[in-house]
């Protein structure tokens, strides 16, 4: 998938921001809200509220290098499989920073990095799966070969009963 920052708004309260738009493919909003907080949880004083979520004191030298107030806001489109998540970079909470072009350049590199994570979320529970399915399969021709051994000595048991049989007879 192609991924992209489109250009967006976000409200808060009777404010709104610019805010760059990302996609995160094969998730959904919450999932995407959860990396931005992880990601802002350590960069930022603190983080409050949901619809928007808003990171304060956040030390971003790649946007600005004074300390910002940062909201986000994700969706999920069932239909498509994707989540949006929606950012805006201020000086607080109702003045936008001036350097939105410096926001749009790391938000492309978020989605990148956030998308990656997904992918390897999805490749972790694939190769877990196809660890459980290997071992089953070695655990049943481990079974299949204790049948054959007891196959062959019943065999060699049964030509032993027949022969004893015989003298018998």
């Amino acid at each position: 998938n192609t991924i992209t920052v489109v250009p967006d708004t976000l409200v808060n309260g009777k404010h709104k921001l610019p805010a760059h738009t990302i996609t995160l493919f094969e998730s959904d909003g919450s999932a995407a809200l959860d990396m931005w907080r992880a990601e802002y949880k350590a960069i930022s004083q603190g983080i409050t509220g949901s619809k928007p979520a808003i990171a304060s004191g956040v030390t971003q030298p790649a946007v600005a290098a004074t300390p910002l107030t940062v909201l986000a806001n994700a969706i999920t489109d069932k239909k498509a499989g994707i989540g949006r998540l929606m950012v805006a970079f201020g000086v607080n909470d109702s003045t936008p920073i001036a350097e939105q072009m410096a926001a749009a350049t790391l938000m492309r590199d978020l989605a990148v990095k956030w998308n990656k994570a997904v992918v390897q979320a999805q490749i972790t529970a694939k190769e877990k799966s196809l660890d459980k399915a290997t071992g089953k399969q070695e655990s049943a021709q481990a079974d299949a070969a204790k049948l054959d051994k007891k196959s062959v000595k019943a065999n060699n048991d049964l030509k032993k009963i027949k022969a004893k049989q015989g003298k018998i007879q």
